[in-house]
């Protein structure tokens, strides 16, 4: 019995292991499809003469954790919106705790549903940007065309196990710069409207 018991020990280490690691590798693509993204957003942004968006690390979590909540209840949807920038934690740390002391209240969302397709992590984000860049109201606040002066920016991403992808992108006004990543502007492709997909993605803004 004792040699069963440490047998079976041995299978539930292993599967735990395993399941830690398959989770560390989706969390590994998701920040690299976050990065990227910002990357095309800046870009695009650095064509028409706007500074590159800072990532917030406070406005990044609270859109990685909505993006989960999009993909637990299979829906779009901007739920909840209005209070998480003020939930953010500050970026850089304020011992007041949130909100950050450099938000002005200005505000923008975009988010979006696609799928892996067995694509890389870059052209995940080129295709969640492409959605967003041909559809009027979400390149509006891509690119601030409305002229809120938003510099700081949350990128938040969660893929099933499926391959479906949620991407959430939360646009905010700080006085007092994140000290987040700086995502320097790289080429981007000339956009297409009309890509073929295995399934439709999905976009909407607020």
């Amino acid at each position: 019995m004792r040699k069963t018991s440490t047998t079976v020990v041995a299978v539930v280490i292993a599967f735990i292991f395993a399941a830690v690691s398959i989770s560390s590798e989706a969390d590994a693509d998701s920040a690299a499809v976050e990065v990227a993204l910002l990357g095309s957003i800046n870009a695009g942004r650095a064509a028409i003469g706007k500074p590159p968006l800072l990532m917030h690390n406070g406005l990044r979590e609270q859109q990685r954790g909505h993006a989960q909540y999009m993909s637990g209840i299979s829906q779009l949807t901007h739920d909840g919106f209005s209070q998480r920038a003020s939930s953010a934690t500050p970026d850089p740390v304020e011992t007041n705790g949130a909100p950050d002391d450099g938000f002005t209240g200005f505000n923008a969302e975009n988010i979006a549903q696609n799928f892996r397709n067995g694509r890389t992590d870059t052209d995940i984000a080129e295709a969640i940007y492409q959605q967003w860049f041909n559809s009027p109201g979400h390149k509006t606040n891509m690119f601030d065309e409305q002229n809120r002066g938003y510099n700081a920016a949350g990128v938040g991403i969660f893929e099933e196990a499926s391959g479906k992808i949620w991407a959430a992108l939360l646009l905010s006004v700080d006085s007092t710069p994140p000290g987040g990543d700086t995502i320097s502007p790289t080429p981007t492709p000339t956009p297409k409207k009309n890509c073929k997909r295995h399934r439709r993605p999905r976009c909407r803004r607020r």
